[in-house]
């Protein structure tokens, strides 16, 4: 496991403990795994337009990582 992730993956937990409600809670593997492929969706978005399967995905990504929620809670 990459060690760039212990602090994104404990603000996850952290955010998952206060709003994850019904969604899935990701173990630190799968975690990771999710949010590169978010990362390679969203380089992928500022080269060319996005598929509608891949806007699908990049959106189901976001609320399983919990972007949503993150970005008001952070800032």
């Amino acid at each position: 496991m990459d060690p760039l992730y212990d602090v994104f993956y404990e603000k996850y937990l952290l955010l998952y403990s206060l709003h994850g409600g019904d969604r899935e809670q990701l173990d630190r593997e799968t975690y990771e795994k999710f949010d590169r492929e978010l990362l390679t969706l969203v380089e992928r978005s500022q080269e060319r337009d996005l598929t509608i399967a891949e806007v699908s995905r990049l959106k189901e990504l976001e609320y399983l990582l919990l972007d949503d929620v993150a970005e008001g809670f952070w800032s």
